[in-house]
Parts: C-alpha cells; structure tokens; sequence
C-alpha cells in the first residue's frame, strides 16, 4: 500500500514504558520480528540494538522506529539496563480492531505474509527503512503524552493517540532537515539508515 506522509493515520495499539535488563537475555537478545510497526525511545540505561545486522548504541534519548518484520534484537548492557517507551502501531486504520500486543515473534518464524499491513511512504521514502537518531529528546513529552491519552481512554482516545503519533512521525523528517542544514551528507547518513 502506497501513502503519502499526509495520508497517514497511525493506529496506536499499545504504549507503555518497560525495563529490560542483562537478565532478559534468553528472550531478548535473540533476533525476533514483529507483525505490526515498533518505535522505541530510551528514557535511562544504556545497551545496543541490533536491527537488519547493524548495530546502534542505545542511551537516552535514542529513537529507533521501524515497520513491521525488521529483524532486531535488544542487549542492555551487562552492568545496566534499559528504561523505554514502547509504541506498537500501524501507519493505517485498517487493523484499529486488534487491541492487544500483537507481541514478537523469533524471525525465522515470520514469513511476509503474516504482516498486517505493508506501508511504502510515497514523499518520505527513508521512513521505509529502520530509522535510528541518536538524541530525539524533543520527541519524549509527545511519547508521554501518547501512554497517558491511551491509559485515560477518556473521550476519542483513540484519535488524541493517532494524531500525537503522526506527530512525531512528520516530525522526524522534519528534524532530519535541520540536522542536514547543520551537518554535512555523510554525518547525516550516521543518524538515519
């Protein structure tokens, strides 16, 4: 399915924030794929993420958003751990029935088909791949924002948390600009793949 940045209208199925810690690993450090999109923020600790076979130092403020059936894998470092907000959404509204986490499966496990949706981003095409920032700081009080609207399911909750994730979303184009401003191409490529 072919969308335009504009065109987007997230479906927020879970938001919360958890701790992962050296002691997960039998579960965590293995490579596992998801059938929905992902979009983590590090609030504290420090440890490395592994997506598509690169890896990405994880502290706080690091931003990691991705569609669904990326391969990755967590490892918080062995002194430490890792603190973060967790979004599992869909760039459409097309599964909004489907509540629940949909969870994460070992990658050898999921085949393309199992996916629920394939967004390809028309204007925009680097939100087709994992996205990485190193400090997306100015991106927390929305996250925040996101995790209180869904935990209130006050009055068009559902709504609220759809347009604060497009939010960030278009923000993170927007903050790629005026990092490119300020950095030259081969810097840049450092903060996206």
């Amino acid at each position: 399915m072919m969308l335009s940045l504009m065109d987007i209208n997230p479906h927020v199925r879970v938001a919360g924030t958890y701790v992962l810690t050296f002691d997960d690993r039998h579960h965590t450090f293995k490579n596992i794929k998801t059938l929905d999109s992902r979009l983590f923020y590090i609030l504290d600790g420090s440890g490395t993420m592994k997506i598509e076979n690169k890896l990405y130092p994880l502290h706080n403020g690091s931003f990691i958003m991705f569609s669904s059936q990326t391969e990755y894998a967590w490892q918080p470092d062995i002194s430490s751990y890792l603190k973060y907000i967790a979004i599992n959404f869909d760039y459409t509204q097309n599964h909004s029935d489907i509540k629940a986490s949909l969870g994460i499966e070992p990658a050898e496990c999921v085949t393309d088909d199992m996916a629920l949706e394939h967004v390809t981003i028309s204007d925009a095409e680097f939100l087709n791949s994992p996205i990485f920032i190193n400090d997306f700081s100015s991106a927390e009080d929305k996250l925040w924002d996101i995790i209180e609207v869904l935990v209130s399911k006050g009055s068009y909750y559902t709504e609220m948390a759809s347009s604060l994730l497009k939010s960030v979303i278009v923000s993170v184009p927007r903050y790629l600009e005026k990092e490119k401003e300020g950095l030259g191409i081969r810097e840049l490529n450092s903060i996206w793949f």
